[in-house]
């Protein structure tokens, strides 16, 4: 039975609900006040002219061209890491891993380079779309892969069994068990469709305009003014044209989450359900998921390295970047352990609440990822801009801590929330009925429990913070640079000696923590 909320719950439920949603509000709120003063501005920002329209579509393209890619890379990858031969899987895994971990920027390297060469292809045209969706699927598909692999192992035993009776291994899978598989496959494509909906650096180096970029040019623009008596600032601007992507957004995380929910996640925890023979189908999917592996990550890796002049020339290049790696090193693992610490403390506490309360929390505490990335380094700097946090604003590090925290708070916060909810109730009631107080439960019966995952979980974070790209361009202050700045900064000039080592360093330190998080996450799961 639920226990009687404290009061420390609500009140810390209560200022991470302010911090993350609370910038993005004020931002809107502002824009939202200065337009009603002035009607007259609307038709200069309204997401619903000409222009923003045109956009609407380039993006939703965008999002349909990586949807599909990553349903055609992704299935036989999953198939391949569920049934596959176990040396199979022992090289997918990390390679999936090393995938997903490199930012879409340095995926649009090798073509930026390539176009630079060739002659720069014109903005918006066919070739940039297929580079864009070439890149981004490429960072992307082992959301699938990984969703369809959970999915498969998840099939209870005496049901595929029985499919398998009736007809062959090939016409049992196409047939009746794809069922199982296939809506969750698309809702792992519908989560790549909507992060590629928010990237901004890979379409803006190969050229396919799109909302992210839109805005990120619009704040350095001329603020809009109707005769000269009032100027809608460029971060107004930002939060109104924003709000096609928002929508956007909602649209496809919905379904996503919706088809997700569909696997029975509870089986993944049974160990009979990773000794499975063999599949000839997975066997066969395995030839050209081999292909897909191997030519994307290894070509990207193998092109940064050709383009490195010398030894002499990498060690220079690491010297006069040493600021931007040391942040790379220190500031997203600061980030993963305060993230991951207060999301603990949090859905402790959260599992005791009534569930209709709990799901409420979660559902308040995931709606700041519907605003695009970009909006919300704006509505960031727009809300800790102020004398009363100058000293936090000012420092070196403090706001590229903060956007760390509000872009990827929610999803540590649903993720700790699902692995808290997996323990064993009996196991709390038992220590509860010998007197132990919430906290002593949690520290000495929950954290050794989850301390795989915990570990998993923080190694996650740090990948993801370690190659975040789209927020800390415009919070972060002098000083506080990390790799993906300067690799952004002069990728825009092609593939030279100095992006290339500096990428090298990047996926060295997001793929070998993505590689570590997909270990202990699957050791947990085990």
């Amino acid at each position: 039975m639920p226990r009687r909320l404290s009061p420390f719950s609500l009140l810390l439920t209560a200022v991470v609900l302010v911090f993350l949603l609370g910038p993005a509000i004020n931002l809107h709120w502002k824009a939202f006040s200065a337009l009603a003063e002035h009607p007259s501005l609307w038709s200069q920002v309204s997401p619903l002219s000409r222009a923003s329209v045109s956009l609407l579509w380039r993006s939703l393209a965008l999002c349909a061209g990586v949807f599909g890619v990553c349903l055609a890379l992704g299935i036989p990858i999953g198939f391949g890491l569920a049934r596959g031969p176990a040396w199979w899987r022992v090289i997918a895994a990390p390679l999936c891993a090393v995938a997903i971990s490199i930012p879409p920027a340095l995926a649009a390297a090798p073509f930026v380079s390539l176009a630079l060469a060739s002659g720069v292809p014109e903005d918006g045209s066919l070739g940039t779309y297929v580079l864009s969706v070439i890149s981004l699927s490429g960072c992307y598909f082992p959301l699938v892969a990984g969703a369809t692999a959970i999915a498969i192992r998840s099939i209870p035993p005496e049901e595929e069994e029985a499919a398998l009776l009736l007809s062959s291994e090939w016409r049992a899978w196409l047939g009746v068990l794809k069922a199982r598989v296939l809506p969750v496959a698309c809702g792992g494509a519908f989560g790549a469709a909507a992060l590629s909906l928010w990237e901004m650096g890979a379409p803006d180096l190969l050229g396919w305009p799109t909302f992210s970029m839109h805005v990120y040019r619009n704040l350095a623009a001329t603020d809009a003014s109707v005769e000269g008596l009032f100027q809608l600032s460029a971060q107004n601007s930002a939060a109104i044209t924003g709000l096609p992507v928002l929508v956007m957004g909602f649209a496809l995380l919905f379904p996503a989450v919706r088809l997700l929910r569909s696997v029975e996640l509870r089986a993944v925890t049974s160990n009979d359900r990773f000794e499975r023979p063999v599949s000839a189908v997975a066997t066969w999917l395995c030839v050209p998921s081999t292909i897909t592996l191997l030519v994307f990550p290894l070509m990207l890796l193998g092109r940064f390295a050709f383009a490195i002049e010398s030894p002499g020339s990498a060690w220079a290049v690491m010297t006069a970047n040493t600021d931007a790696i040391q942040n790379t090193l220190v500031l997203p693992g600061m980030a993963a352990v305060g993230l991951i610490t207060c999301a603990f403390v949090l859905a402790t506490m959260w599992r005791e609440w009534p569930p209709r309360l709990r799901q409420a929390a979660l559902l308040l505490s995931l709606c700041p990822l519907l605003v695009t990335p970009v909006v919300l380094a704006v509505a960031l700097v727009e809300t800790w801009n102020n004398a009363i946090v100058a000293t936090i604003y000012d420092s070196p590090s403090g706001m590229t801590l903060i956007g760390y925290a509000a872009r990827f708070g929610p999803l540590v916060i649903a993720l700790m929330l699902w692995s808290v909810q997996s323990v064993d109730e009996e196991l709390l009631r038992a220590a509860r009925g010998l007197g132990a107080a919430p906290f002593r439960v949690a520290w000495s019966v929950i954290a050794p429990l989850l301390r795989t995952s915990l570990v998993g979980l923080a190694t996650l974070f740090f990948a993801l913070c370690a190659g975040e790209l789209t927020v800390t361009v415009l919070v972060q202050s002098p000083g506080g640079a990390t790799l993906p700045l300067p690799i952004f900064s002069l990728l825009h000039a092609g593939l030279s000696d100095d992006v290339a080592v500096l990428s090298l360093l990047q996926c060295a330190l997001s793929g070998g923590a993505m590689i570590a998080a997909v270990y202990f996450l699957n050791r947990q799961m085990k």
